[in-house]
């Protein structure tokens, strides 16, 4: 925001700089309902694509109290993170590189975020750290809204008494996956020792949203493509084993729609019923 002011100066009038910011903070520190043991925490891999893979820190937890579903149409896994204060983190990822993440997004009904799913299981899950800056400038956006004259002839005079003129409106949004978070919910492991628990591993591209859960609104949306852009791409067959490339091959190798886990794969049930294991190579 720039205000111009009587006084020459060798080019004209001296501009002086008015910055003003206004925060919209989203959630606190702290935010998961169920925390991850930063001692689990370890460096895994994180696919890009079917050929290139970089390193990442992956938090796990052994028996993660989560909500998840397997989607034909799109082919997309969907787990619920809850959060704090009537919020989730819903994590939706695509179950081939056939269909990447825009192509999910622009297939997405939003009735796949408001549906209920399944009652929450003990999950083995991996997730990777993240710490995600975005910055947008907002003038071509508010300009297509009408509001033109905000930046060339505005009355700001509410603000200050001086001629004022919006140069920039910058957004700005930080979010930051770590294993903080409140106290661990009791009683999670609730004897399941004796019991297969199916893995659902984010390892791969993925959409987030960070929704209110009495109204299903999302407040925050993003993709991840690459958590670790400073990381050098690695080829996967430098690091994967045979049955890992195998099975990651018929994992890519299938067609949208197709379930891309053969019944061998499935776990046995926990509550007399079926449900696919959500397992992805390391």
């Amino acid at each position: 925001m720039g205000s111009g002011r009587d006084g020459e100066e060798a080019g004209g009038i001296k501009p002086t700089l008015v910055q003003s910011t206004w925060p919209c903070p989203l959630l606190d520190a702290g935010f998961w309902k169920n925390k991850f043991d930063p001692s689990l925490t370890q460096r895994g891999t994180f696919h890009l694509d079917g050929q290139f893979t970089v390193p990442v820190d992956m938090m796990q937890a052994r028996m993660y109290p989560l909500r998840w579903t397997l989607l034909e149409q799109p082919s997309i896994q969907v787990a619920h993170f809850p959060f704090k204060n009537n919020m989730s983190f819903v994590v939706i990822v695509p179950t081939s590189f056939e269909w990447n993440v825009s192509q999910v997004l622009a297939n997405l009904s939003w009735d796949i975020l408001q549906q209920p799913l399944l009652w929450e299981r003990p999950t083995k899950v991996q997730l990777p750290k993240l710490h995600l800056k975005y910055q947008l400038d907002l003038v071509a956006t508010l300009s297509q809204l009408g509001l033109q004259e905000l930046f060339q002839n505005p009355d700001l005079s509410g603000i200050s008494d001086e001629s004022l003129v919006v140069s920039s409106v910058q957004h700005q949004s930080t979010l930051e996956l770590s294993e903080a978070g409140v106290e661990a919910a009791a009683a999670t492991s609730l004897a399941m020792s004796r019991m297969s628990l199916s893995t659902f591993s984010v390892n791969r591209p993925f959409l987030f949203f960070i929704l209110e859960d009495t109204t299903s609104l999302p407040l925050f949306v993003g993709s991840v493509r690459n958590p670790n852009p400073g990381a050098q791409r690695e080829h996967k067959e430098q690091q994967d084993s045979p049955d890992s490339r195998d099975l990651f091959q018929d994992l890519k190798d299938f067609v949208p729609g197709d379930k891309p886990f053969d019944p061998d794969l499935k776990l046995e049930p926990l509550f007399e019923e079926d449900y696919p294991q959500f397992s992805t190579p390391k």
